[in-house]
């Protein structure tokens, strides 16, 4: 058994060596054909600037042409090496005076011997075939000659692709890059280092393409912009004065997306895309008014338009984006001030605000958005707004009738005023001072509003003079006025006055002399009155009998 398993272990040895020897001459070869289709490939990708399905398309070329120099030099000669029998019959061709005993030794042990003297022979015959393979050398049997003759043309093909790579540096770099399809420009004497690339712009920007080269820096660049009709315009780059290598071009209000590649002497970027974006407007506005609490109004909707909003209140400002929104701004005019607004997190499109308006300088407002693509708005509409103050009351003496007013200590004076307020009366007070003593506050007589804060009062009462304290003596001249005051707590109240009155505080026969006075005028007024009447109707009258005036 130790013969045979020495017998066995030789045929191993030689196959072993076989596959060794094939598997290097095949990974050379394997190696040489990769790296002549690469340089190959990247060579033509260096002169045609091959796009993306170009450069694919070489390599697949390239990865076909290795796999099939894989199948022939690699994969097909381990397959076709001998087994068995074969490797057995193998090694009696390269040492004849074994004179088949191995291969005898090999076939013949399998079998069952038909007598003791065929297995005795059997035996035999191994024991020495054994003793044969053991002293057997795989490398002199299989010498690496065919290695060597391949390494030969295998060794030289590589050192010209990697001298060649070498020589090319950082060029084969950026070519090899773009062989696995990454995107960088072509190397030439000009490099483009730098360029604008892929832009995202609102509809009616500025665009500014600009590169950046290196190496030969010429006088001027190419643009090309390839529209989406197809058409291809081609617009010259200049040089930015303050930065040499630097090349612009500016695109004013861009309407529509395009791609674009720029050239700078013989380095050309790949295709770059602007995604020109509408720009986000407001589809819908509402806008509330909260009124201040003291005027007890309601929430009102307003139009938008030229806005009057009385101080105090607080304007909520609501509305619909044409689309998804990143943040809204709320510009007011007049006092700079700026206000974020709230963006609902369900309906993104939507977004509200609420400002005070509190300060007269506050003349507009308008709103700026910036959508989820970073294209902001652009020439929002501005809203015309008014901050107007809350009028004080309007307060209308109706009597007495004359400016100046007689009457006795005791008497009484008849007043009736009319009082106004847009949001209401909050308070209505008589007041009234001597004239002499100015300086002095003067008196006040509350008048009853029953609770209420109405936004008309009209009121006819009896002033009467005894209640005054202290009471007015004879001669004393007295102005007296009607005081109305709103409900304006945020920056009021707001107080209106009616205009002043006298009352001159006179004796019996003073008060009754300026009774029968008025009563003479009062008389003399009815006489001319019946007077008028009478001419009229005797001009009527004659007017009716066709007789001419009396001359």
């Amino acid at each position: 058994m130790g013969e045979m398993r020495a017998l066995l272990g030789a045929a191993r040895g030689v196959r072993s060596r076989l596959v060794r020897l094939a598997v290097w001459e095949g990974i050379g070869w394997v190696a040489l054909a990769f790296g002549l289709a690469l340089s190959v490939a990247m060579g033509v990708d260096w002169v045609w600037h091959l796009p993306r399905g170009g450069r694919m398309a070489g390599g697949l070329g390239v990865v076909g042409l290795t796999l099939w120099v894989m199948w022939l030099r690699l994969l097909r000669p381990l397959w076709r090496l001998p087994r068995g029998e074969a490797m057995a019959l193998f090694v009696e061709r390269r040492r004849p005076d074994l004179r088949s005993r191995l291969i005898s030794a090999i076939q013949l042990s399998r079998g069952d011997a038909d007598s003791p003297e065929a297995a005795a022979f059997i035996r035999r015959l191994v024991d020495q075939a054994g003793r044969v393979a053991g002293a057997l050398d795989p490398a002199e049997l299989v010498p690496g000659d065919g290695l060597r003759r391949a390494a030969w043309r295998i060794v030289p093909g590589l050192g010209v692709v990697l001298v060649g790579w070498a020589l090319a540096w950082p060029m084969s770099g950026v070519l090899l890059r773009r062989a696995f399809l990454e995107e960088i420009p072509v190397p030439r004497a000009t490099r483009l280092v730098e360029t604008s690339g892929e832009r995202t712009v609102g509809r009616g920007d500025d665009v500014i393409l600009w590169a950046r080269a290196e190496g030969v820096i010429p006088a001027g660049g190419v643009l090309s912009i390839r529209h989406g009709s197809g058409r291809v315009q081609t617009l010259p780059m200049e040089p930015d004065p303050g930065d040499r290598g630097r090349f612009s071009r500016v695109l004013a209000n861009v309407p529509t997306s395009f791609e674009y590649r720029i050239r700078v002497n013989d380095a050309e970027s790949v295709e770059y895309r602007v995604e020109v974006l509408p720009r986000p407007v407001v589809t819908e506005l509402m806008l509330v008014q909260r009124l201040p609490e003291y005027t007890g109004l309601p929430e009102r909707v307003l139009a938008p338009g030229e806005l009057s909003l009385l101080r105090g209140s607080r304007l909520r400002v609501s509305g619909v984006a044409s689309q998804p929104l990143e943040e809204a701004v709320l510009r007011l005019g007049g006092i700079e001030t700026s206000l974020a607004a709230r963006i609902d997190e369900g309906q993104p499109e939507r977004f509200e605000a609420e400002f005070e308006a509190g300060d007269a300088a506050l003349s507009s407002f308008s709103v700026e958005m910036r959508d989820r693509r970073g294209i902001p708005s652009r020439d929002s509409a501005v809203h015309a707004v008014q901050v107007v103050p809350d009028r004080a009351p309007r307060v209308r003496m109706i009597l007495p009738a004359r400016r100046e007013e007689l009457a006795t200590p005791q008497g009484e004076v008849l007043l009736s005023f009319e009082a106004t307020d847009d949001y209401g009366v909050g308070a209505l007070r008589l007041l009234y001072r001597s004239v002499g003593l100015v300086e002095q506050p003067p008196m006040v007589t509350e008048l009853d509003l029953g609770g209420e804060s109405p936004a008309a009062v009209r009121r006819r009462f009896s002033w009467v003079l005894g209640s005054w304290r202290p009471p007015p003596v004879e001669g004393e001249l007295v102005e007296f006025w009607i005081e109305a005051e709103d409900r304006n707590i945020e920056d009021g109240p707001g107080v209106g006055r009616s205009e002043r009155y006298l009352l001159r505080v006179v004796t019996e026969a003073e008060k009754r002399a300026d009774l029968l006075g008025r009563a003479g005028d009062a008389i003399s007024r009815l006489g001319d009155v019946a007077q008028g009447q009478e001419r009229l109707n005797e001009s009527l009258g004659r007017i009716i009998l066709g007789r001419p005036p009396a001359r």
